[in-house]
């Protein structure tokens, strides 16, 4: 079986090349808000949520932070085009298991979420 993965982005050609790129091997739903997110995340937990942490007027960190409180176990790759060694140190402080610095190719999200199923 396929590992649910969600996907919070909101610029759309980003999220539609993920989930095309993804969609053969993986269980892709999508998500452009944090609102959104934490919708669709309460409705059916997933395995792996890949989450930008820039979402128009609130942050992806309030996503990550629902995770941690509600649902620890599911791993979470960050998105982020925030340069700097902090924004990758407060993600894994966060409980993120993985960073990933845009511009980013799908073919790096899928090696991501790879990484995390073994």
């Amino acid at each position: 079986m396929s590992p649910s993965v969600l996907l919070v982005e909101d610029d759309p050609s980003i999220a539609r090349l993920l989930e095309i790129y993804l969609k053969s091997d993986f269980d892709i739903q999508q998500a452009s808000t944090v609102q959104a997110a934490i919708e669709t995340i309460t409705q059916s937990p997933f395995d792996i949520v890949v989450l930008d942490v820039t979402l128009g007027n609130r942050s992806g960190w309030d996503v990550l932070t629902f995770l941690r409180k509600e649902y620890p176990s599911v791993q979470t790759i960050v998105m982020t085009g925030q340069a700097g060694p902090d924004i990758k140190q407060k993600a894994l402080e966060m409980g993120a298991q993985a960073v990933l610095h845009k511009p980013i190719t799908p073919a790096e999200v899928k090696n991501a979420i790879r990484a995390l199923q073994r």
